[in-house]
């Protein structure tokens, strides 16, 4: 056994091209129930994150993650908004989906933007954009 760290085998091209074309976004309702997504995991995933390219070296992405009892603190904040909120728009079905879909993942990511008025905001929306690209992509 070495003390040496193993060291990643590079992607090829086609591996890279599979990476970028086999991600898709999935509603909350086709999760797995009971199958968690492990913490270092989700804090790998926001590492990747925060390697993305910004202008001016701003890193305005900002992240919340809500986990355990905060998933139910986020689809009660989120209900009761939307219940005192959305009059006369006022869906039944988005407010279930507002109380259930939280509960449906192990972690829900919140994603802000903190903006520095030294750089045109397109550049800051842009970069917060990559940051959640470098996110998601992953082997």
């Amino acid at each position: 056994m070495s003390n040496q760290a193993e060291i990643p085998t590079p992607l090829d091209a086609a591996q890279v091209t599979q990476l970028i074309r086999g991600r898709r976004s999935m509603q909350p309702v086709l999760f797995e129930p009971g199958c968690p997504v492990p913490d270092a995991l989700v804090r790998e995933l926001l590492e990747n994150a925060t390697w993305a390219p910004t202008h001016k070296r701003t890193e305005p992405w900002h992240f919340v993650v809500f986990a355990g009892a905060g998933r139910q603190k986020l689809a009660d904040f989120q209900a009761e908004l939307y219940r005192t909120t959305a009059g006369d728009k006022f869906q039944p079905a988005k407010l279930e989906k507002m109380t259930n879909n939280p509960l449906l993942s192990s972690h829900v990511i919140a994603i802000g933007l903190k903006r520095n008025p030294e750089v045109p905001e397109v550049e800051e929306v842009a970069a917060v954009a990559c940051a959640v690209q470098n996110c998601t992509s992953r082997p």
